[in-house]
């Protein structure tokens, strides 16, 4: 699955909060692929950071 294909799941399924991650072969997490996450309301989490969700 793509990141489009992941928003649009996202949207489907209403989900509250979206975590993208595996985004390149190469690495776990790609941050220039940000933009290809096109789901309303999302906010990204770089490597190293911490979030407290409510």
């Amino acid at each position: 699955m793509d990141l489009s294909e992941a928003a649009k799941c996202r949207q489907i399924i209403g989900a509250k909060h979206t975590f993208v991650y595996h985004t390149s072969p190469e690495k776990l997490f790609a941050s220039e692929k940000i933009p290809e996450f096109t789901a309303s309301g999302f906010e990204y989490v770089l490597p190293g950071e911490v979030i407290t969700l409510k």
